[in-house]
Formats: structure tokens, C-alpha cells, sequence
């Protein structure tokens, strides 16, 4: 696993066959100092550089993340819109004739659903982290989540609705037989799918909770 790998890293620098000579008495506090640092910087910063990126790949990853953390908040209204209308119908026009159907089986759910979504109010809480090397924005409890953050997953938002918005009302709608698979879907279809922001594996990490 990446965490054995880590602490094989961490003893093959302190060990006598990588620094040449065993840590006697005589050996200086500096030079042993410099390789317990070299040691733990392996130890933590991981043993692939995978957790590093460039400043062009961070910045396409933060897309990603954004379509995602969007994609999700989308998801969750969309449910939410459906269970609160839950048993209620509309009037629509269908070859010239009105007729009932349930509110949750129109199209009109889902638009109302993107007419607010890109609201401020649903953004407050994010934060963009990069915890275990994944570029995430991650949903806390209260409202800590920076200006900065929350004007580019509004920005998103709309980028979304004003480039995709047939394709994201036709997901959002073909979801509505099984929503409890709303929230595991919703990235992928989205970001990947429709927007082609992220890949499968980038999608499912931007949405998993950090470790």
C-alpha cells in the first residue's frame, strides 16, 4: 500500500547502506539533521509526486471540482424539489388537449430547479482542498467557505446552464425514476458526460469525502 511505500521510504534514508556509514558518535549533527529531513519530506509528501501538480493541472482539476461540487448541489435540489412536490400535478397542453401529470414527471421540475440553483445562498458553505492529493470542494456544516470559492462554483453554475442546459435538464430529468441514485450519478453525468470537464476517475474522486 502507498503507506508502506512511504515508510520503506522513510528508513531507506536513514538506514547505514543509503547514507554510507553507520550513525556513529562522530557523524555530524548536521549532516544527520539534513537526512531526517530528506526523510520525513519522503515520508509525507508521498513516494510518486502524484500530489503535486502543475499550476495548469491544478487549475484544471479546480474545474472539475467546481463542475462536480455543482453537479452534486444540482442533484440535491433536484431530490429536494421532487419530494417537496411529492402526489402534487399540472396542468399541460398535449396535442391541443390539457391534461394532469404529476409534477415530478414534468419538465417543469427541472426547470425550476436551475432557475435558483445558481443562487449565492448555495454556495456559502465550500472550500477548495487538496487533501490526499485530490482537488475536491468540500461542503461544511456553516457558512466558511470563502468569497473567492463561492464566485467561481456560481460561475459554474451558470457556464453549465448557459452551454449545456438541454443536456443538463434531460439528465436531471431522466433521473427522476431513481432518485436515490441522484447523488452518485450526478458527476459523472454531468462533468463527463455532458460538459467534458473531468475524467471518469477525476469525476468520482473530486465527489468522494477526503479521508
Amino acid at each position: 500500500t502507498e503507506r508502506h511505500l512511504m515508510i520503506r521510504c522513510f528508513f531507506r534514508f536513514l538506514s547505514p547502506a543509503h547514507v554510507g556509514m553507520a550513525p556513529t558518535r562522530t557523524m555530524g549533527m548536521t549532516i544527520w539533521v539534513l537526512l531526517v529531513g530528506v526523510a520525513l519530506s519522503c515520508l509525507f509528501g508521498g513516494v510518486d509526486g502524484k500530489k503535486k501538480h502543475s499550476k495548469g493541472e491544478h487549475k484544471r482539476l479546480a474545474k472539475c471540482a467546481a463542475c462536480v461540487a455543482v453537479a452534486q448541489e444540482m442533484g440535491e435540489t433536484m431530490v429536494k424539489e421532487w419530494k417537496d412536490h411529492e402526489g402534487q400535478t399540472i396542468l399541460i397542453e398535449k396535442r391541443k388537449k390539457k391534461q394532469k401529470v404529476p409534477y415530478v414527471d414534468s419538465e417543469l421540475a427541472v426547470h425550476e430547479v436551475l432557475e435558483k440553483v445558481c443562487e449565492e445562498h448555495h454556495y456559502n458553505n465550500y472550500n477548495l482542498t487538496g487533501v490526499g492529493g485530490v482537488v475536491r470542494f468540500v461542503k461544511g456544516d456553516r457558512d466558511v467557505g470563502s468569497k473567492e470559492h463561492k464566485k467561481k462554483l456560481q460561475g459554474m453554475c451558470q457556464h453549465l446552464i448557459a452551454d449545456h442546459e438541454k443536456e443538463v435538464v434531460d439528465f436531471l430529468y431522466s433521473q427522476r425514476t431513481a432518485p436515490e441514485h441522484m447523488m452518485e450519478k450526478a458527476p459523472s453525468g454531468m462533468c463527463v458526460e455532458v460538459a467534458g470537464l473531468c475524467t471518469e476517475a477525476e469525476a468520482l474522486s473530486a465527489a468522494s469525502p477526503p479521508p
